[in-house]
């Protein structure tokens, strides 16, 4: 009940208090894909690059370590070496990632750490 009311808050000018309530209930009621939805949408009313790469890494490391779904986690590591290259937390999730994942995600693994690298 109080997922859908914060969840109705989070549509005004200003959502940022309302998810971040959203977030603390989710994450209380292990609603692991709610939250990672919440983490996006937190990513993307954020008001910095630093702030929106954090929220990304939490929602990629969901993904990863929750969700069991590493394209989607390669795919939010990804975003977050794109806003911020020099954060080693998603460098080193992505390198774990290596040991675990398909031929054609290690490819695209080795593609997004080049890029990050310069």
């Amino acid at each position: 009940r109080a997922a859908r009311a914060y969840d109705r808050g989070t549509g005004g000018p200003e959502p940022r208090a309302a998810l971040s309530a959203l977030e603390r209930v989710l994450a209380r009621g292990n609603k692991a894909a709610d939250l990672a939805t919440v983490l996006r949408r937190q990513a993307d009313a954020a008001d910095s690059d630093h702030l929106t790469a954090e929220y990304l890494f939490r929602m990629a490391d969901l993904y990863e370590t929750t969700l069991a779904s590493p394209r989607d986690a390669i795919a939010a590591y990804r975003d977050v070496l794109a806003l911020a290259p020099e954060h080693g937390q998603a460098r080193a999730a992505l390198e774990r990632m290596l040991g675990a994942v398909s031929t054609e995600q290690k490819r695209d693994i080795v593609e997004i750490l080049e890029l990050a690298a310069g």
